[in-house]
């Protein structure tokens, strides 16, 4: 049986722990962090802590160094941390390049 590794909790578990996503690959948080995260959040939205040097990402909510944020020309800091922008929403903008694309043939 294969095993993944969720970035978030940090462990190695079988891939039937992880949810798949599209094209059937596996999201790369195991489904009991994501349980855990949608419990935390319950029915309204939480109200983020931010300092000066450290931010909460919306989407794992871990209290994180403002350089694991991306910064924007602007000055202000992206809501999720950078390992939730790689993990999470690279693969959505693939899926949306990728049906762009089929649109276009």
């Amino acid at each position: 049986m294969a095993t993944l590794f969720c970035f978030r909790c940090g462990h190695d578990k079988p891939s039937t722990d992880f949810s798949q996503g599209i094209e059937d690959r596996y999201y790369n948080m195991c489904a009991a962090c994501v349980s855990e995260i949608l419990a935390q959040r319950g029915d309204s939205k939480p109200k983020l802590h931010h300092t000066k040097t450290k931010r909460t990402c919306y989407l794992c909510l871990r209290f994180l160094s403002v350089d694991q944020f991306t910064r924007r020309k602007v000055g202000t800091y992206f809501s999720a941390c950078k390992p939730c922008n790689k993990h999470v929403f690279s693969k959505r903008s693939q899926a949306r390049r990728k049906a762009k694309q089929g649109a276009k043939s």
